[in-house]
């Protein structure tokens, strides 16, 4: 085997950018299929079965080759108390669904804010000796 400096270069058309071997790269980088919105959902209790239910979906790998079928994106991201690999699905949703649920969301914090900035917290004033001013929290924005 020669020890020579290789003679052919790595720059070409078609070839992938060239990442250095052990620099920090994130490894549960995908990009989301176009008006789609993606996000990794372990594999713990119903998480699947629950984000199913909310209309996100395994996206699919494509076949290794023509024998293989299709099968999730998945990456081990840990260990399970019993010790077994963790593993996460890639998921994906439409954004006009994902809009909407972010929606639901934010009406639930702004409800929550609200009885924060009226000094009603967990449904009573003063509640556990917290000081609350007679005239509420105010919460200055921006």
């Amino acid at each position: 085997m020669s020890r020579e400096p290789r003679k052919t270069t790595r720059k070409g058309e078609g070839r992938k950018k060239r990442i250095p071997l052990g620099t920090q790269q994130p490894k549960l980088a995908v990009k989301a299929s176009p008006g789609m919105v993606g996000r990794w959902v372990n594999d713990t209790g119903a998480r699947i079965q629950d984000a199913e239910n909310a209309d996100w979906n395994k996206v699919m790998a494509p076949p290794l080759d023509m024998d293989d079928e299709p099968r999730p994106i998945t990456h081990t991201v840990g260990t399970q108390e019993n010790g077994q690999p963790l593993i996460a699905f890639y998921m994906e949703i439409p954004k006009k669904l994902y809009d909407e649920d972010q929606k639901v969301k934010q009406q639930q914090v702004d409800l929550v804010d609200k009885a924060i900035a009226g000094g009603n917290i967990e449904g009573e004033v003063g509640k556990e000796g917290r000081y609350v001013p007679s005239q509420g929290i105010n919460v200055r924005r921006g």
